[in-house]
């Protein structure tokens, strides 16, 4: 007999999360899990000794689904090994709260991020995804509205081997700050719709410059998926949906995806969402609080395979060709 834990936390699903609760058996969870750019996902089930289907299965957890918490801890700024330490360590006969993002929706944090901030460049972690709203997070006693971006991975494994250009890094854009909920996640909705604005007129002090063009089409999401739909409801709301699909739903079809002339950068802030980069929002205290950390080792129970699945975002070779001729990164930077 297992022990139920008590319920995680007062941490709401995210947009296309959802929770199950599974007993980790003597021989493990019977999930197989790769690591997919930070990405804890599931690959495949494993049948019980007697044929049966596993208990993760017939709770709803889905092929490529996305582990994002544990007993109520996130997990998604955690490597893949702490990850399977941390569920390693959980005890053989309990059960275990586990949160998932549906697959086709991208898990925004990821480990190793680097933070930017239009006034602070001493923020090393991102906020807590405690809001059930994508892009929204808490800062201290403030929501903190950010845009969680990642390199495409062809043009990372172009220049891997590039000593003159810098590694890139997985990206927190942070757009500012407000003690409103709802309303940053209805900031976050508009500026989903001026990303390249945005990553073309910041500063990135890991660089010590802005961005180069090659490097802004490396950043440029295909899609990113909104809180709200058209008529202000929230996602997630639609009574004819169970919980999830709506947010599934729309990644499946994509009508969260950016409208193309956002690709133009010539996005601008509204008045309504202004307020959020005011200075006084910028100067905010800041509680220094990181997610992260490690964790006891022990056998996890589940199973790990490598991925070979392709990205959603990709830049056609021949952009970066050019670009990635030897000195051509050094004097682009130069000029710039």
């Amino acid at each position: 007999r297992g022990t139920r834990p008590r319920p995680p936390g007062p941490w709401p699903p995210r947009v296309g999360e959802y929770d199950v609760v599974v007993p980790k058996l003597p021989t493990g969870f019977h999930l197989n899990i790769h690591d997919e750019e930070g990405q804890v996902k599931v690959a495949s089930f494993r049948p019980m000794q007697d044929g049966r289907p596993c208990p993760s299965l017939v709770a709803g957890v889905g092929d490529f689904d996305t582990l994002s918490r544990v007993n109520g801890r996130s997990v998604a700024t955690l490597r893949f090994n702490e990850v399977c330490e941390l569920l390693g360590a959980l005890d053989k006969g309990s059960f275990v709260y586990l949160r998932f993002l549906r697959a086709g929706i991208r898990q925004e944090l990821r480990p190793g991020m680097v933070v930017n901030h239009p006034t602070r460049d001493d923020l090393d972690s991102p906020g807590e995804p405690s809001s059930k709203y994508r892009g929204v997070f808490k800062r201290g006693d403030q929501w903190e509205v950010a845009v969680s971006l990642y390199p495409d991975k062809r043009t990372v494994a172009q220049i891997a081997s590039r000593p003159d250009i810098p590694h890139p890094m997985p990206l927190y854009m942070v757009l500012g700050l407000t003690p409103d909920e709802r309303q940053a996640a209805l900031a976050y909705d508009h500026y989903t719709s001026s990303v390249v604005y945005q990553l073309q007129q910041r500063h990135f002090h890991h660089l010590g410059r802005r961005m180069l063009p090659w490097e802004i089409r490396m950043y440029q999401p295909s899609s990113l998926v909104k809180n709200f739909v058209s008529n202000g409801g929230f996602y997630d709301e639609d009574p004819s949906l169970p919980a999830g699909a709506a947010a599934a739903q729309q990644a499946g079809s994509r009508p969260g995806a950016a409208p193309k002339s956002a690709k133009s950068g010539r996005g601008r802030p509204r008045d309504h969402v202004a307020a959020l980069w005011k200075k006084g929002a910028g100067d905010s205290d800041y509680d220094e609080s990181d997610g992260g950390g490690g964790s006891d080792s022990a056998d996890s129970g589940f199973e790990s395979q490598d991925s070979d699945e392709s990205d959603d975002e990709r830049l056609e070779e021949a952009e970066v060709e050019d670009v990635l001729k030897p000195g051509a990164a050094a004097a682009a930077a130069a000029a710039a």
